[in-house]
């Protein structure tokens, strides 16, 4: 994986070696090779949601693993 920026728009994009490679080589196009670092400052991170201790003092381990799970799984199948 490549890490590639726009030297005009300063869009960043992460993509395979030979994607990458076709778009730096196309001087026209304007994509330059830039640092993972600036990709992780720039990507927004993930909210994450915190299950209360009331929600779960009544649960054993094992049932609040699974709703965790669940959850996961719901939070996976909404974003495609």
């Amino acid at each position: 994986m490549k890490t590639l920026r726009h030297k005009k728009t300063g869009e960043l994009k992460r993509l395979n070696d030979k994607a990458a490679e076709k778009l730096v080589r196309q001087k026209h196009l304007g994509w330059e090779y830039c640092s993972k670092t600036l990709w992780k400052s720039q990507k927004p991170e993930p909210a994450k949601e915190e299950i209360t201790t009331s929600e779960t003092s009544n649960l054993s381990d094992k049932k609040i693993r699974k709703q965790r799970r669940e959850e996961k799984r719901i939070r996976h199948e909404q974003n495609g």
